[in-house]
């Protein structure tokens, strides 16, 4: 360890990007979590194909015949044949699809908590580090807490008119 590793602003400084970068892991693994939330909600509906048609005017949209553009032409004959009920194996597959997911969601959770709780570790290294008169205390539940005391600043003496 150097000279200068050990001085208290280097320290301080060396804090602060460490803060900054598990600031950043946190806020990309929060928004995964959420990415992973909002798709939870399609994974009870099989997939379903679709063809999309781009038109630049209505006359080739009256063009394009709405049987044509499905690509199923043999369901469009039969009106029982649209009836899409998944079968059992979809129905399992499904589950452990939607099983997978939530446990997915489960471990990213946690790996924000985790960032979450070195952030304000760090964060409170951070400000023990720092000037000011503090008070260590522990609640009846074991949880360490710190009280700042506020200091005043000394005035300049200014002198007095009379």
């Amino acid at each position: 360890m150097s000279q200068d590793a050990k001085k208290p602003k280097n320290r301080l400084l060396d804090q602060t990007k460490n803060i900054a970068l598990i600031s950043l892991k946190h806020s990309i693994e929060q928004g995964k979590a959420e990415k992973l939330g909002s798709q939870l909600h399609l994974l009870d509906v099989p997939k379903s194909n679709s063809h999309i048609h781009f038109v630049e005017d209505k006359e080739e949209l009256a063009h394009i015949k709405p049987e044509e553009s499905s690509g199923e032409k043999s369901l469009n004959k039969n009106p029982q044949a649209r009836i899409n009920l998944p079968n059992v194996e979809e129905i399992i597959q499904l589950k452990q699809e939607k099983k997978k997911a939530y446990k997915r969601l489960h471990d990213q959770i946690g790996k924000e908590d985790k960032y979450d709780k070195i952030l304000s570790t760090l964060k409170m290294q951070k400000l023990l580090m720092g000037k000011g008169k503090k008070k260590k205390m522990v609640d009846e539940n074991g949880a360490v807490t710190y009280k700042w005391f506020g200091e005043r600043k000394k005035q300049m003496n200014k002198p007095q008119i009379i």
